[in-house]
């Protein structure tokens, strides 16, 4: 792909030369971080062009499996099937021919002759997806932006990603106990919490939730957090979540920033205690 992060790096190699290939990483545990909640828990998902990769395995574990990864455990590891999240995918490509067949909120018309389609737009469409969603519940949305068309991920989308059924409004001030006493109490988390405390996070690398249960037990009282996610190049993220910080030699996810990290700041800062930012 001209331009593009990999195929530039590849371009620029010699016969010979070493490929160097990042990871393995085992990923982040989704449905331990969703929580049980009460059903209603999102997930969004900001991908730029392969960053697409991610977000169809967090489809595929969170809505399609025969046992949902929004399967939690109780304090003795039980699992207690929990309802499916409703998930948002905001697609970013350079040119039109990297999504073909994409067209805002066409998940929600009948699905139709997916031939001409790019296949990752025929998947996310197909009467198979659609099928698994009627069967395991939770909700399944996509819209893409191209650079070519001048259209890109607004911190306005971004904020109605998040809010879906408010308007974006001007910054508002409340102060922080003022905001706690807004959030349903499945959101009062533990902040010594592995699972759903922000500040363990900034620190947290990629492989980090692959620890037993017992180590990673959830110290919230009905702990449960909505998820936006971030994948695509450095570049991407960096611009959209802030870059990821490298510490005692792994990547690290590091603080919030970019255009999130504004809007936590200055659009309705107390809705965001209920959301943790990953960067994929």
């Amino acid at each position: 792909m001209p331009g593009g992060e990999v195929s530039t790096y590849l371009s620029r190699l010699g016969l010979g030369d070493t490929v160097e290939l990042r990871g393995p990483h085992l990923g982040f545990d989704l449905g331990a971080r969703l929580g049980a909640g009460n059903g209603n828990q999102r997930v969004v998902f900001l991908a730029g062009g392969t960053g697409i990769a991610p977000a169809l395995q967090a489809v595929r574990a969170l809505l399609l499996s025969p046992t949902p990864a929004s399967t939690t455990t109780t304090t003795t590891y039980e699992s207690v099937p929990v309802p499916c999240p409703s998930v948002s995918i905001i697609w970013a490509n350079r040119h039109r021919a990297d999504c073909i067949g994409c067209d805002d909120s066409s998940v929600t018309s009948p699905a139709g002759d997916n031939k001409n389609k790019n296949p990752v737009i025929a998947y996310l469409s197909s009467a198979a997806v659609k099928q698994k969603q009627q069967q395991h519940g939770g909700g399944l949305e996509y819209a893409c932006v191209v650079d070519d068309e001048g259209t890109f991920i607004s911190a306005r989308a971004i904020a109605s990603a998040v809010s879906p059924t408010t308007t974006a409004t001007a910054p508002t001030t409340l102060t922080k106990q003022q905001q706690q006493q807004q959030l349903p109490p499945r959101f009062l988390s533990s902040e010594d919490c592995h699972y759903h405390s922000t500040r363990l996070l900034a620190g947290t690398g990629p492989n980090d939730d692959s620890g037993s249960a017992a180590q990673y037990a959830c110290a919230c009282p009905g702990g449960s957090k909505n998820l936006l996610l971030v994948s695509g190049p450095d570049g991407f993220v960096a611009a959209y979540a802030g870059a990821k910080v490298w510490a005692g030699g792994k990547e690290l996810q590091g603080p919030v920033g970019g255009v999130v990290g504004d809007l936590e700041r200055r659009w309705r800062p107390g809705q965001w205690s209920d959301w943790l930012v990953l960067k994929l």
